[in-house]
């Protein structure tokens, strides 16, 4: 064995490494946060990602990758074609929804749903429905969807919420 009285790590090295690190991390934890699709193949294949979803960020990333997605523009279609079976819940507050929401949103709060009021509110309208669910951005909404999911009813999330609804579909909405 050779010996030396040279450290194998260089000490001076470890700052510049955990600076490398969390700007590495920052920057993928920022790609995720803006395009949670991306993890859809990490889940597809096992990698049990849900673990994470009570880590507010990366939480909500691994959610809307874990939920269907809508665009405003396919819900506009919808509700242009006045679909019958278009259930669509708006999950934030009274406040926001007093305010301003979409045409044909039932208001159903994220707060009830937790609760399990919600859920039976829900359950009573579902029915033979197809199941849309949006708030701002989608953060509650597909954390509703969670939530839903585990009682057994299946739904679908506005991506980008009422705020890609009045920046795409409607700028004459007060802005939120």
């Amino acid at each position: 064995m050779l010996k030396t009285n040279k450290p194998i790590l260089n000490l001076k090295l470890i700052p510049r490494l955990l600076l490398w690190l969390g700007i590495t991390n920052g920057i993928l934890m920022a790609v995720v946060i803006y395009n949670p699709h991306l993890l859809k193949p990490l889940i597809q294949a096992g990698i049990p990602l849900t673990n994470l979803c009570g880590i507010p960020v990366l939480g909500d990333a691994v959610r809307a990758a874990n939920t269907p997605q809508i665009t405003v523009q396919e819900l506009r279609q919808l509700i242009d074609n006045k679909d019958p079976k278009l259930l669509l819940i708006d999950v934030r507050s009274l406040e926001e929804y007093e305010y301003t929401h979409i045409p044909g949103a039932i208001f159903v709060p994220l707060t009830e749903i937790e609760q399990g009021r919600g859920i039976n509110k829900i359950q009573a309208l579902i029915t033979g429905n197809r199941l849309i669910t949006y708030c701002a951005v989608g953060k509650r909404s597909n954390k509703a969807l969670e939530l839903l999911k585990k009682a057994g009813i299946e739904g679908t999330n506005v991506k980008g919420g009422i705020h890609e609804w009045r920046e795409k579909i409607d700028p004459s909405m007060p802005e939120i």
